[in-house]
């Protein structure tokens, strides 16, 4: 199917879903008595519907190739399957262990299609365990946010069309709290902590740092970190050497959305000049500044009550100061802002909802329809095809920007 018409599909489908979800928030009170005791039946049924349906009839029935990350995660998996090494006879920009959970289910179906199947489950998995996260406190609540959730259009468009594994990561902080009774167990936090820093990217380090302030038993939960990594980087180095900082290598490229996409016009070409890796390591720094200034000020807060804020605080700063940051990291906190962030009585924070789905829909084709272009000065905006990227950038920007200071301020509440 060529490019174009499948992002048509895509904007038709975001249209749909987004009047079915505005729909939904409107007559809920309405559909409550029908949906009574059948919550988990219901979420299963959505489930079926909005994944594994759309899996079926675009991959089986219209046979369609997959596109996105999961052409390169199918290579990782076919070669781990084979036996081969990881970093050392084919590259890869996830940890270790990703590429060889990629490789199981090829076992049983040695097809791209199975890749994009196992994302499927990862991401019902998460919606599932942070249903029951949600479910104790508010029961009526957490079943209508996990409807919301299925009915957005950008999950499923990320997840099965993308091919994007981030949501995996809040699947692992979720479970870190649950499994530690609430953060109480500081140990457990540090083992599920490192087993996803050794199963999915280098980028869940970020949430150790603010979790450091934010746990009173720092010692079980760098002694975790310590009896999992320290063994685990001795024996990556004697197998890869100094192959196995390779996820790094990932943020030695540009990307956009971010205010360091949006700020080059400012700065009149000297950003062109600034070497990527200077800028990636600064926006690291300030990310982790943030994210640990965040753990230390609220760190006399209960865990199961902070980590969704505060998850959005450090994935949302890393989305707008990284500058190797794109669109579909949103990935990374989407379920967060649903359960957490979105009052679905408030018509703008739903609108709000609704408009970062359809520009994470939007901005990635424009953006890389038009060759990934860099506006390093203003004179590149005059163009109506560049002006319209520019400005789907700044809206997205602009999006994240207000999340992350609406969770700084749901942190405060608490």
């Amino acid at each position: 199917m060529p490019v174009l018409l499948v992002f048509l599909v895509k904007l038709v489908v975001t249209v749909l879903l987004s009047a079915a979800v505005w729909f939904t928030i409107r007559y809920r009170t309405r559909l409550q008595s029908l949906v009574e005791t059948r919550e988990g039946l219901i979420i299963a049924l959505l489930l079926v519907a909005l994944r594994v349906v759309p899996f079926v009839a675009v991959f089986l029935v219209l046979n369609e190739t997959p596109r996105g990350d999961i052409p390169f995660f199918y290579w990782k998996a076919d070669l781990a399957h084979q036996g081969k090494l990881v970093y050392r006879d084919f590259w890869s920009f996830h940890s270790p262990l990703f590429s060889y959970l990629l490789a199981l289910p090829v076992f049983l179906w040695n097809s791209p299609k199975v890749i994009v199947a196992l994302m499927g489950v990862g991401e019902a998995i998460c919606v599932w365990v942070t249903y029951r996260f949600y479910r104790r406190a508010d029961p009526r609540g957490a079943f209508w946010k996990s409807v919301v959730y299925l009915l957005l259009p950008a999950p499923l468009i990320i997840c099965l069309l993308g091919g994007q594994e981030d949501i995996w990561l809040w699947g692992f902080g979720v479970w870190a709290v649950m499994a530690s009774r609430g953060g109480r167990d500081a140990f457990r936090v540090g083992m599920v902590l490192a087993l996803a820093l050794l199963t999915l990217k280098v980028t869940f380090v970020l949430i150790v740092f603010p979790l450091f302030f934010l746990l009173r038993d720092k010692v079980r939960f760098t002694g975790a970190l310590l009896a999992v990594g320290v063994p685990a980087l001795a024996v990556c180095y004697f197998v890869f050497g100094w192959l196995f900082l390779m996820p790094v290598q990932h943020a030695d490229l540009p990307f956009s959305p971010n205010f360091v996409s949006i700020l080059r016009p400012f700065t009149f070409g000297w950003l062109e000049r600034v070497p990527l890796k200077y800028l990636n390591w600064f926006g690291m720094a300030l990310t982790i500044s943030v994210a640990s200034l965040a753990g230390w000020r609220f760190r006399d807060k209960p865990l199961d009550r902070v980590l969704p804020a505060l998850w959005v605080v450090t994935f949302g700063t890393f989305m707008l100061v990284q500058p190797s940051a794109m669109a579909y990291y949103l990935f990374l906190i989407l379920i967060v802002l649903v359960f957490e962030l979105t009052d679905l009585t408030n018509t703008r924070q739903v609108a709000l909802l609704l408009l970062v789905n359809l520009l994470v829909i939007v901005q990635p084709f424009v953006y890389v329809y038009l060759g990934q272009p860099q506006f390093n000065r203003f004179s590149a905006l005059t163009d109506s095809w560049n002006g319209l990227e520019y400005a789907l950038e700044v809206a997205f920007v602009a999006c994240v920007t207000t999340y992350v200071g609406r969770a700084w301020q749901r942190l405060e509440k608490i």
